[in-house]
C-alpha cells in the first residue's frame, strides 16, 4: 500500500492535521492488518504527533481570540481615558459662562461633572479583565458634594439610555409597584414636554379594554406610580393630573439623560460652525451618556422604536464625527476605539470598518486592515446577505497594494437629532 507521502506532506504544509491524522491512521490500520508491527508502531506515533499539532493550533486559535479582544478593550479603555481626560481638562479651564447660553459656570460646571461622574461608573463597568486574571475591586463612590455649588442634587435624575434607572436625590429608586405603572412613567417622562391626555395613555397601554376597565386600570398604576416614588420623598408631588391629562411636575428639578444628549449635541453642533476642535469635548459628553438603546428593556413596545432608533442613528453620527477628528489628527488607536463602539451597536457599518482598515493600514499593520475587511464582509453576509460595498472593496484592493493615500477626513455634518 502506498502511503500517500505527498499528500500527506502537503496536508501538513497547509496545517491541515486532522486530515494528515486520518492518512495515517488508514495507512497504520493497514499495516497491522499485514502484520508489519514497526511500520504500524511507527505510524501510530506519527498519527499521535499530527493530534498534538491538532490541539496546539486549537489552542494557539484561542489565544490569539483572546490577544484580539484584549487589544480591542484596550483601545476602548484607551479612547475613554483620553476623553475623559480632555473633558476634565475643557472643565477646569471653564471659568466664563456659556456664551452659547448665558449659564452660570459654576451650574454648567456641575453639570458636566454629573455627566462625567456617569461616564466613570460605565467605564468601570466595563474594564473587566478576562476570567483568568484577577479582576480589580474598583467601585465607584457616591457622587461628592460639589465645592463650587450649593445647587442641591436633581429631585429626579431619571437614566433611560442603557439600564433604565431612577435616582431621587441621588437615592436609587427600587421598588416599582407594577410594570404598568413603571411603563406609564417611562412614557411620561420621555414626552414630558406636554401633558398626556389619559384617553392616549389607556389606548396605549390597555389597548384591548373596555374604556372603563382602562381607566380603572391606569388609576391603579397611577396610583402605584406615585406610591413608588413616595418612597424616598414623601412630600413632593411628581405625578400631576390637570384637565383630563397626566404630566410629571414641571416644578420639580428633573434630570433626564436623553433630554442631556440632545443639549450637548445640539451644543456641539453651534460651536462647530465656528470651531470644529472645539465642538469635541460637548460630542464626547454626549456620547458618554449613551450607555445603551432608550428604554432597552422594552424592546416590544412599539411607541419607543421610532425614538429609540433615532437616538441610535445619532449616536453614530457622534461617533462617526469623533473618529473623523481622530484620524485627522493621526490619532489612530483612539479613531478605532469609536469605530469599535459604532460596529458594537451596528456590526454592518461600513464606514466604521473602513476607518478602522484605513488607520491599521497608516500604522503600517496591513494583516489587520485586511482582517477587518474580512470581519465586515462576514457581517454583512450574516446579518444582510449583501457584499461590501465598491468603496470598501477599492479600500481593501488598495491596502493589497500597498496604497498608503489618506481619504478626505474633512467633518461632515451630523445627524441632526430632534429629541423625542
Amino acid at each position: 500500500m502506498s502511503i500517500g507521502w505527498h499528500q500527506t506532506i502537503s496536508l501538513l504544509k497547509a496545517g491541515d492535521y486532522q486530515q494528515a491524522a486520518a492518512s495515517l491512521d488508514r495507512a497504520r490500520q493497514h499495516y497491522e492488518g499485514h502484520d508489519e508491527a514497526l511500520w504500524a508502531a511507527t505510524l501510530t506515533v506519527t498519527q499521535r504527533l499530527c493530534l498534538m499539532c491538532v490541539e496546539c493550533a486549537a489552542a494557539s486559535a484561542h489565544h490569539q481570540q483572546a490577544l484580539i479582544a484584549l487589544s480591542e478593550q484596550l483601545d476602548k479603555l484607551n479612547a475613554d481615558l483620553l476623553a475623559i481626560i480632555t473633558l476634565l481638562q475643557n472643565l477646569e479651564t471653564r471659568e466664563e459662562a456659556d456664551p452659547l447660553t448665558g449659564a452660570d459656570p459654576r451650574s454648567r460646571s456641575r453639570e458636566v461633572q454629573q455627566t462625567l461622574w456617569r461616564r466613570l461608573g460605565s467605564v468601570l463597568g466595563r474594564a473587566r479583565l478576562p476570567a483568568s486574571q484577577p479582576a480589580p475591586a474598583v467601585e465607584l463612590p457616591p457622587m461628592p458634594a460639589s465645592p463650587i455649588s450649593a445647587q442641591p442634587s436633581a429631585a429626579l435624575a431619571v437614566c433611560c439610555l442603557g439600564p433604565f434607572r431612577v435616582y431621587q436625590h441621588d437615592r436609587l429608586v427600587e421598588d416599582w409597584a407594577s410594570r404598568k405603572g413603571k411603563l406609564v412613567f417611562k412614557y411620561l417622562v420621555t414626552h414630558r414636554e406636554r401633558p398626556i391626555p389619559k384617553e392616549v395613555l389607556m389606548d396605549l397601554f390597555w389597548p384591548d379594554s373596555s374604556p372603563e376597565a382602562a381607566r380603572n386600570n391606569l388609576n391603579v398604576a397611577i396610583y402605584g406610580l406615585r406610591q413608588s416614588l413616595h418612597q424616598n420623598s414623601p412630600d413632593e408631588s411628581h405625578i400631576l393630573y390637570q384637565d383630563d391629562c397626566y404630566l410629571i411636575n414641571p416644578d420639580l428639578d428633573i434630570w433626564v439623560d436623553v433630554e442631556a444628549f440632545r443639549d450637548h449635541l445640539a451644543r456641539a453642533r453651534r460651536l462647530e460652525e465656528d470651531s470644529p476642535a472645539g465642538a469635541i469635548p460637548e460630542y464626547h459628553l454626549a456620547e458618554a451618556l449613551y450607555t445603551g438603546d432608550l428604554l432597552g428593556e422594552d424592546r416590544y413596545e412599539d411607541w419607543a422604536s421610532a425614538p429609540r432608533q433615532q437616538l441610535k442613528d445619532a449616536y453614530l453620527d457622534v461617533l462617526e464625527r469623533l473618529s473623523r477628528h481622530y484620524y485627522a489628527r493621526g490619532e489612530y488607536t483612539t479613531c478605532i476605539a469609536q469605530c469599535r463602539k459604532a460596529l458594537a451597536v451596528d456590526s454592518c457599518r461600513e464606514s466604521a470598518h473602513r476607518w478602522i482598515m484605513q488607520c491599521y493600514a497608516q500604522q503600517g499593520q496591513r494583516y489587520l486592515a485586511i482582517r477587518q475587511y474580512q470581519e465586515c464582509a462576514e457581517a454583512l453576509r450574516d446579518e444582510l446577505d449583501v457584499e461590501p460595498s465598491g468603496e470598501t472593496v477599492k479600500l481593501y484592493e488598495r491596502i493589497l497594494t500597498g496604497d498608503q493615500t489618506r481619504p478626505d477626513a474633512s467633518p461632515q455634518p451630523v445627524f441632526e437629532f430632534q429629541g423625542i
